[in-house]
């Protein structure tokens, strides 16, 4: 082999190894990412805890309330809590703060409004909000709240969720992914009826192909940035 055959195989497998180490880098930076989506659920450290969830509704995500996204949150404790410009993360960093947008029967002029007494349920929703400012994702998602200054007090995950179907806390486990139901009840007692499977009918009528995630999208499976 002449030198100059010699120094393009020696060039050439030093591209073809640099390939090679990017590809795997690329791939356990991928399996990383799946893996993380698979993150546990917290038992709620305060008195106000999240308590349901709608990632997934009926129309638009962003829609106005009673439309939409939406958190409700309860308050577990003795003492009545201010819980404004207290805040919700997803897992994208996304931030949804709890303020005269978004918390349901916010009044300027009545406390009661924006805090929660011993026992009760307050829902905060996106009302409108963009995907760039906060939304849900309807599988692999990760919600987080915060007080005010900042310290986390609780955290909820879910690996999928169906249109229509609020997720709640496993009662079996705390820190287990949310369950669906198909009871809803944004400020009320969750009513634990989960959700087993889809219903079935006999009919000549046969689904034979399904457009789950066309591209652009609205149901926040994936987007650019988040």
């Amino acid at each position: 082999m002449t030198p100059t055959l010699r120094s393009l195989s020696l060039a050439l497998l030093m591209i073809l190894s640099t390939t090679v180490s990017i590809g795997v880098s690329s791939l356990e930076t991928a399996e990383r990412v799946v893996q993380s989506t698979s993150a546990r659920s917290l038992a709620c450290s305060g008195e106000i805890c999240l308590n349901e969830a709608l990632p997934n509704p009926n129309g638009y995500d962003n829609g106005t309330w009673p439309d939409g996204e939406w958190v409700e949150i309860y308050n577990s404790g003795n003492s009545t809590v201010d819980v404004r410009d207290w805040y919700i993360t997803n897992k994208a960093s996304k931030t949804l703060y709890l303020n005269s947008t978004t918390i349901v029967d916010y009044d300027s002029a009545d406390s009661n409004s924006w805090e929660l007494s011993p026992d009760e349920y307050m829902v905060v929703s996106r009302n409108g909000l963009s995907n760039y400012m906060f939304y849900l994702a309807n599988s692999n998602d990760n919600i987080s709240l915060f007080t005010d200054s900042g310290t986390q007090v609780d955290q909820a995950t879910w690996s999928s969720s169906s249109s229509g179907n609020s997720l709640e806390e496993d009662t079996a486990n705390p820190t287990n992914d949310w369950v669906p139901t198909n009871t809803p009840s944004p400020g009320a007692n969750n009513t634990n009826a989960t959700v087993i499977g889809p219903d079935l009918y006999p009919s000549d009528l046969i689904i034979n192909e399904v457009m789950a995630n066309s591209w652009p999208s609205d149901d926040n499976e994936i987007w650019p940035g988040g």
